[in-house]
């Protein structure tokens, strides 16, 4: 027997196949029957063999405003009674951002730092140094930059470490701050001769819209210190890994995004103030190709803010402060929304079946028909869900409606509530659930709001 074997007897890629099948929940158990196991559960091949036997599951992601901090939790069913919830990784915000070009893997680098002087001007540049020509994956790339005066004395040393899990082809970049003569300066890093001043935002941004695609989360946009960014990072669920991805042509903040064809559409969410911005004001991310490209819209529908969006049948609507869009992604066609359905719509809602679910005024479930332009009472679970009037979100969850609320909790602490519900169109064309589960899944502190929820095949 080999010992590169993963199980004694078989062949490697039928083992890849045995190891496929046991439930992502166990894989923190099985990981650490030996080495070769765990690297196993961790690698592109696993996840591409669940894929192509069709035994993904869908994960509900939840984002999380707890004080003035973004949380990132994983809902795991263990049982159709048992649940899980799992803290994720954050945002790198604190020291990694874009540069200029991607550093390339196993491709000999090294990086230089220069000190701005202060306002003294008794302060020379410094250089880094101790930095590995080849970095490797899986490992800390630590970062000594050292400060010295015009005498040559030491005066201040900083270390930067960057995340272990670094992918390949993603950005990276490194940020040091200090304070010579309490005078705050920058590093500045130049990674393959070019020079780029790093600005690191302090905390995820406000108002970011949310795509789901493939196994990624999409946070585009949102601003800091109410200025709108650009930028987009995503989240590799696989691997649990942060990435910054390509830039958009605008800054936006509280704009609407949707996935239609295996490509992103977001549109809104930046003031129509010049021209840039007129001929961006929606635009289109094609992952194959890596870039953002401008779509084309009517004068008539570039509001700024959107406060909900989904997909109905190829089509993106958007609802904003008063009225909202429609875009019909194959015919490249931009319309209205019905007024009924612009009456109706409140919170984040979700499409099932081709059926756009929210709550309404009185605080229950309805269900928006695009066909009859109507809105329905979702019947047979009422007594089993309080009334949303404020802060319920929902979600597709594998052709059931989840819906994830803030519940009421004790003075200083608020409970994350959720249920799944199975719905279906009656007879009569009314619409009809059976509540599968309902559970509280966290409790946070109190003024603590959901930001969002996602549903990901994995």
């Amino acid at each position: 027997m080999s010992s590169s074997q993963l199980i004694p007897g078989l062949p490697n890629d039928v083992s890849l196949q045995c190891l496929a099948r046991i439930p992502r929940y166990e894989h923190p158990i099985i990981s650490l029957v030996c080495k070769s196991w765990k690297s196993s559960l961790h690698s592109h091949a696993l996840f591409t063999t669940r894929s192509l036997l069709h035994i993904s599951q869908p994960f509900l992601y939840l984002n999380l405003r707890i004080h003035n901090n973004f949380s990132w939790y994983l809902l795991i069913h263990k049982t159709p009674t048992k649940h899980v919830l799992v803290k994720l990784p954050s945002l790198p915000i604190h020291n990694i951002t874009n540069l200029p070009k991607t550093q390339l893997f196993r491709t000999n680098f090294e990086l230089k730092s220069t000190i701005e002087a202060s306002s003294t001007g008794n302060f020379k540049s410094a250089h880094l140094i101790d930095v590995p020509k080849r970095q490797q994956i899986g490992t800390n790339l630590a970062v000594r930059t050292v400060i010295e005066d015009s005498s040559g004395n030491l005066k201040n040393t900083h270390v930067i470490d960057v995340p272990k899990r670094q992918q390949i082809g993603t950005n990276f970049a490194v940020q040091t701050q200090i304070k010579p003569n309490e005078q705050n300066t920058y590093v500045k890093v130049e990674p393959f001769g070019l020079s780029h001043l790093i600005n690191v935002p302090k905390r995820q941004p406000i108002g970011p819209s949310f795509a789901v695609l493939g196994s990624s989360i999409y946070m585009i946009g949102g601003s800091h210190d109410e200025i709108p960014s650009n930028s987009m990072w995503v989240f590799d669920c696989r691997f649990n890994v942060w990435a910054m991805g390509p830039k958009m042509r605008v800054g936006r903040e509280f704009s609407a995004a949707g996935v239609v064809d295996g490509k992103i559409y977001v549109m809104g969410g930046c003031v129509v103030d010049n021209w840039a911005r007129s001929m961006n004001w929606a635009e289109v991310f094609d992952p194959v190709k890596g870039e953002w490209a401008p779509v084309l819209s009517p004068i008539e529908v570039r509001d700024k803010w959107m406060h909900a969006s989904a997909v109905i049948g190829g089509k993106v609507y958007a609802m904003a402060d008063r009225g909202g869009v429609v875009y019909d992604v194959r015919k490249g066609e931009w319309g209205s929304v019905t007024k009924r359905l612009d009456l109706g719509w409140r919170g984040r809602a979700a499409v099932v079946g081709g059926v756009l679910y929210c709550y309404d005024y009185l605080g229950k479930i309805r269900g928006y028909d695009v066909g009859e332009d109507r809105w329905k009472e979702l019947r047979g679970v009422e007594k089993g869900l309080p009334k949303f009037l404020c802060g319920a979100t929902m979600v597709n969850f594998d052709g059931r409606l989840c819906v994830v609320w803030e519940g009421k909790g004790s003075g200083k602490e608020v409970e994350i509530m959720c249920a799944e519900i199975e719905v279906k169109k009656d007879v009569d064309g009314g619409l009809s659930g059976v509540i599968l589960w309902s559970d509280m899944i966290l409790v946070v502190p109190n003024s603590s709001s959901i930001v969002q929820c996602l549903v990901v095949e994995v």
